[in-house]
């Protein structure tokens, strides 16, 4: 079983929303707006050290990560809904994970054409963790 690093989640994020979407643009590279559409954007955008884990000797690697997704969709009927789909295949995906949704909300973008959701998910992950079987 694989551990817990980005490559490994963005992987199993990926494939979820490619199910979903097959002509997706999924990337690790923020883009005000993408190039092409639909497209989800994932990023860790924080890991840090959790004082309940850390041990006297500091040798304990437990993490807080938080983990961002941006779903754009630019369809002129069924932008939001299309968004939401491919959210949800994604939320199914780290749900498996063992990560939580913690908020996702519309954003603004500087072209209304657009609909852009954003979530957050996060997991204390361990140093023993390793990916569920078939992830």
């Amino acid at each position: 079983m694989a551990n817990y690093t980005f490559n490994a989640v963005y992987t199993a994020i990926e494939t979820a929303a490619l199910t979903v979407a097959s002509d997706a643009y999924c990337s690790t590279r923020y883009e005000p707006i993408p190039d092409s559409f639909p497209a989800v954007y994932v990023e860790e955008v924080s890991r840090v050290r959790t004082p309940s884990g850390i041990t006297l000797n500091y040798t304990d690697d437990q993490n807080r990560v938080i983990h961002e997704v941006q779903v754009w969709s630019n369809l002129q009927n069924g932008a939001r809904a299309q968004a939401y789909a491919i959210m949800d295949a994604i939320t199914a995906a780290y749900n498996g994970l063992y990560f939580r949704l913690t908020t996702m909300s519309p954003m603004p973008t500087t072209d209304r054409s657009i609909y852009r959701l954003v979530a957050r998910f996060t997991k204390q992950v361990t140093g023993g963790d390793t990916l569920p079987e078939g992830e």
